[in-house]
């Protein structure tokens, strides 16, 4: 690997791809540090190295793998962001249910004495999406950072976070954490008297409150200032207040042992739902259902989705557009020169949500195993066992397939053939005047298969080109828009 990593390092200008060799996240942390925190040199959303740290790249990364640490039994939990080890997670998450059901079992020392016993506090999962909406609350290391709504309702997430500065070659994010991390619990513990909530003891109030399951977090360097900052998928402070100020609720049998778990409910099977003295009911993960992409959809359709969808569909058109789409019958397709950059639209996204969600509060509802009908609409049906993420990207394969397998050639005219054949969700894809998509899909198990149904603002007429071909894309864009700084596509102007 060492020998692999110093001939191909050179190639690798973007930090995703250095994890890729590197193969741990950790690593890339290590690595950042040896160049006295990368993320002063750039943002961390673009991930792009700046050019004053290539210089002597090699050196730095063999220090870093013979300070790789294996992480082997580490839990995969799945999350995007490349730049956190599911390392650091796992600490994080282990901390904090360590804690609960120390408190749950009444061993935790409070002010005065031992605090009472809990019989309903619930297990904390890690989340992706709430670390995903932590990272945005703790870009740029805000002294108050917002506090995010939950998805789907009017209810804020709880929050916690805290500032402090690295000193000398303090570099170890797990154990940095940690350190924080545990202060919250010991030092608000030495604040408590009962499970009731004190006040200026949010820290503790947002790790002990029992009705939140869901857990994430994230961190960020600004300069020599690290921060912590944890989203709970209850609000402590305004949950604690509706329930009579209390925390959780505390045991009142003596002995107190005997209460643990006792609220947690049983499954379907009747057995209690507890797991060492933690309540361990099924989780939904949250799902993130506003976004950039689309701020007033309200269909429960994830962010995810819409961004694969959207950004598929704008790279088969500038692929096209800028003449590099592979065509069978002459190698590349004609440029397109006004080809419209696609943008998400609520209304269409709605239709498409209805149509293969047709009887939402009935049982069965099957999923459609065909089109709607003579509209603007692309469809496709396949594995079941596939991410809502990787049935759109498959979706899109199989909607652009024709175009390199069979090939449009000289005659790029929407005939009635192609209508009727491989070429009409091609079409779709690809109509240079359609300028709106929204998108939906959905996992029928009972079925064994996932949809995807993406709708335009219009559909492709008879008799008329698929796009306008050219010798040059942009040339020229149609009124009110403009050429795109990234080429081939003409967006909508201010």
């Amino acid at each position: 690997m060492l020998y692999a990593t110093k001939m191909n390092l050179h190639r690798f200008v973007h930090i995703r791809q250095l994890v890729e060799i590197i193969n741990d996240d950790r690593a890339l942390l290590i690595f950042v540090c040896n160049f006295v925190l990368i993320k002063e040199l750039l943002p961390r959303k673009k991930y792009q190295i700046h050019p004053a740290i290539m210089s002597s790249t090699w050196l730095v990364l063999s220090l870093t793998l013979l300070q790789m640490m294996s992480t082997s039994g580490t839990r995969k939990f799945g999350c995007k962001n490349s730049l956190i080890s599911d390392e650091w997670r796992e600490k994080v998450i282990r901390i904090h249910n360590d804690n609960r059901r120390k408190l749950a079992k009444g061993k935790q020392q409070g002010k005065n004495g031992v605090l009472p016993v809990s019989t309903n506090t619930q297990l904390l999962h890690w989340d992706c999406s709430m670390e995903e909406m932590a990272e945005t609350a703790a870009i740029s290391c805000p002294t108050t950072p917002t506090q995010p709504t939950i998805p789907g309702g009017n209810d804020k997430f709880g929050l916690t976070f805290e500032s402090t500065n690295l000193k000398g070659k303090e570099c170890d994010s797990i154990a940095t954490t940690a350190r924080l991390i545990k202060a919250w619990w010991t030092e608000g513990a030495k604040k408590q008297t009962n499970e009731n909530f004190e006040q200026n003891n949010d820290k503790f109030s947002q790790m002990a409150f029992s009705g939140s399951k869901g857990l994430g977090c994230t961190y960020q360097t600004c300069g020599r200032q690290f921060y912590v900052l944890c989203l709970y998928g209850e609000d402590a402070v305004t949950k604690a207040a509706a329930a009579n100020n209390k925390l959780y609720t505390a045991s009142t049998s003596n002995p107190q042992i005997n209460d643990v778990c006792k609220d947690c409910g049983n499954n379907a099977a009747g057995k209690l739902e507890c797991e060492d003295a933690l309540c361990t009911p099924a989780y939904t993960p949250i799902v993130i259902t506003t976004g950039n992409v689309c701020p007033t959809c309200t269909k429960d359709v994830p962010e995810d989705v819409r961004v694969t969808a959207l950004d598929m569909h704008n790279y088969y058109r500038r692929l096209l557009a800028t003449g590099w789409a592979e065509d069978k019958k002459i190698k590349y397709a004609k440029p397109a020169t006004e080809m419209n950059a696609l943008v998400y639209d609520k209304d269409l996204e709605d239709d498409a949500y209805n149509f293969i969600n047709p009887n939402p509060n009935q049982t069965p509802n099957p999923c459609p195993t065909a089109p709607e009908g003579n509209i603007g609409e692309s469809f496709w049906s396949g594995n079941y066992k596939v991410t809502n993420e990787e049935a759109v990207k498959e979706a899109m394969k199989v909607w652009w397939g024709p175009l390199e397998s069979t090939g449009l050639g000289d005659n790029l005219e929407y005939t009635s053939d192609r209508d009727n054949g491989a070429f009409k969700y091609f079409a779709n894809v690809a109509h240079d005047q359609t300028k709106k998509v929204g998108c939906a899909v959905r996992t029928c198990n009972d079925q064994g298969i996932t949809v995807v149904d993406c709708r335009y603002n219009a559909a492709i007429g008879g008799g008329v080109d698929i796009y306008k071909a050219g010798k040059m894309p942009c040339k020229p864009c149609p009124s009110g828009t403009a050429c795109s700084k990234l080429g081939g596509l003409c967006e909508a102007t201010p």
